[in-house]
């Protein structure tokens, strides 16, 4: 029942007694077998300290078993801690390379770009990349409004869908924290072809899917489009990533800049050449 509480899924709870109780069962067979042995082939010309420690082991009511188990399962628990902190570190250490960004610039207007980039290259740190990004709002989905929708208690839909201000830019080719899972990659248009968007796969999960139309509100300018494609976006990397974005030039531009830092004392003065 604890497992259960504390896991949320009987099926991980399940496993976790059967692995407990398996572990219990290799232990309590490792100090039975050393017992056995021990008593087989005693060491009789062994000292006396020696041969007293050995025979304390199968001493009747000694609780050796207990021990072993105890002793080996908190061995066990120990080294999981250890082994997990540094899974998790190793998955979100940030490489010293210059194309591994640790820094981003936001909200950097059109006419500020060219000073911020020449501040930053004036201190030798280069400019990873330069991404465009506006902030948009879902004003309709599928044909309903997104007021109306807020108001439906029998929609299969998350709330801060309706309510969140995404942070959206346009691409032409996917980057390598991105998989294409459904639908098919444009990197070209026509004039009178819709405008399409590509989502993450988390906003799956809330019916949207390929060839659903959505309308966006970007700064007071609705946006009719439909979902080309769907991918998957590994959250972990320090770059700007998306739940969607649009594959063509379809918005105005208001870059964030992504740049690569190796001393404290460098960031320092990135901070302060940026805020002028």
């Amino acid at each position: 029942m604890f497992s259960f509480w504390l896991l949320g899924d009987a099926l991980y709870a399940l496993g976790f007694m059967l692995a407990t109780l398996v572990a219990f069962a290799v232990l309590t067979g490792v100090a039975l077998l050393f017992i056995k042995g021990i008593k087989t082939y005693f060491p009789k010309r062994w000292g006396f300290a020696a041969r007293q420690s050995l025979l304390n082991l199968f001493r009747p009511n000694n609780q050796t078993v207990v021990l072993v188990v105890a002793i080996g399962l908190g061995t066990c628990l120990i080294s999981t801690l250890y082994f997990t902190k540094d899974i998790l570190l190793a998955k979100t250490e940030v490489g010293q390379s210059s194309s591994n960004a640790n820094i981003i610039i936001l909200d950097v207007q059109s006419d500020q770009q060219e000073t911020v980039e020449a501040r930053i290259k004036a201190k030798g740190l280069p400019v990873v990349n330069s991404i465009p990004i506006v902030t948009m709002r879902i004003h309709k989905i599928k044909g309903r409004l997104a007021n109306d929708l807020r108001q439906d208690s029998t929609k299969q839909m998350r709330n801060w869908i309706l309510n969140h201000e995404f942070r959206s830019t346009y691409r032409d080719a996917m980057i390598d924290s991105e998989e294409l899972l459904e639908g098919e990659w444009t990197s070209h248009t026509t004039p009178n072809a819709p405008i399409l968007v590509s989502i993450a796969d988390n906003l799956v999960e809330d019916g949207i899917d390929i060839g659903d139309n959505i309308t966006f509100n970007v700064q007071g300018v609705l946006m009719e489009t439909t979902v080309g494609s769907i991918r998957k976006v590994d959250w972990r990397q320090l770059q700007p990533n998306f739940n969607l974005f649009f594959l063509l030039a379809h918005l105005s531009k208001h870059h964030n800049l992504v740049s690569s830092l190796q001393m404290q004392q460098m960031k320092l003065v990135l901070q302060h050449y940026s805020a002028i």
